[in-house]
């Protein structure tokens, strides 16, 4: 009868450990971090969105450098490995080159000195951009141009 139960014990503890879910069940990614400049400048509030053939896209914003680092999830930093389509975008109101919004009316209006950036459509929308991950650690940087 002890070892009945000890057997059990054990057996219960080996499928407690290994369906714990210890690790998030992810493909194998490489981190990536870059910088996003526009006409030369980096720009804070970008939104870099790496989207692979298949599968989780990668997302990243830019910091007030510029400088961006993409996220798997919202713990897990990094990109799946291979080819990605990248689009960038500005994460305020208006990001399509052209678009003229209530909120960019309402501020010059208001005279709010607010920089609208508008990011053309062949980064974004449209876009031409491609990225190559690869394990280990990558800097993709982007250098937009209006």
């Amino acid at each position: 009868m002890l070892r009945f139960i000890l057997t059990t014990c054990v057996l219960s503890l080996v499928c407690c450990i290994g369906c714990s879910g210890g690790s998030e069940d992810h493909p194998d990614l490489g981190t990536v971090t870059g910088s996003i400049r526009v006409d030369g400048t980096g720009m804070p509030g970008l939104r870099v969105l790496f989207q692979p053939d298949s599968g989780r896209r990668s997302i990243g914003v830019t910091d007030e450098s510029g400088n961006y680092s993409l996220n798997y999830t919202k713990d897990v930093q990094g990109a799946r490995i291979g080819k990605h389509k990248v689009s960038i975008t500005w994460t305020g109101e208006s990001h399509l080159e052209g678009e003229d919004t209530e909120v960019e009316a309402a501020d010059a209006e208001a005279g709010v000195d607010v920089e609208v950036v508008k990011i053309p459509a062949n980064y974004n929308t449209e876009t031409t951009l491609t990225a190559n991950v690869k394990a280990g650690s990558n800097v993709v940087d982007f250098d937009i141009q209006k």
